[in-house]
């Protein structure tokens, strides 16, 4: 296998690439590598020659992969589709959210930790992302 769309558990996407790259990925960035999967941003001096077993034990259900044999193969079409029918939200790390708006890094970190910033997602090798638009929270707790 030389590359893989992998959907977690808690409904976010990773992609994993026979550079190394283990990335958080939206659901367009997800169908972007689909499209244009022989781009040679995702591999190494325009081979696929480097395998990384990581790629294939990667905890997830596979949306798509890249075989040995150079075929793009969707194991799953219903996966797919349901990748397809996602709408795109731009999410960036916490660290460029609080520089973009004048935020503390590390109050940014704790309100994601809490849960108020209700749509962030904590990606296992990546952190803390938010979306590139969501309202900072305000200084209370919420009750809900």
């Amino acid at each position: 296998m030389k590359a893989r769309i992998v959907k977690l558990n808690n409904g976010n996407y990773m992609l994993l690439t026979s550079n190394g790259s283990i990335l958080p990925v939206t659901p367009d960035a997800a169908n972007e590598f689909c499209l244009n999967w022989k781009n040679s941003k995702y591999y190494i001096g325009g081979v696929w020659d480097y395998e990384d077993v990581t790629i294939e034990t990667y905890d997830g259900k596979t949306v798509a992969y890249v075989s040995d044999d150079m075929l793009l193969i969707f194991p799953d079409p219903e996966l797919f589709r349901e990748l397809n029918s996602q709408k795109d939200i731009r999410f960036i790390p916490i660290r460029e959210y609080a520089d973009k708006y004048n935020r503390k890094f590390s109050i940014v970190q704790r309100y994601c930790r809490e849960g108020r910033f209700k749509s962030a997602k904590k990606f296992e090798s990546a952190g803390w992302y938010v979306p590139e638009d969501a309202p900072y929270p305000t200084k209370t707790k919420s009750k809900d």
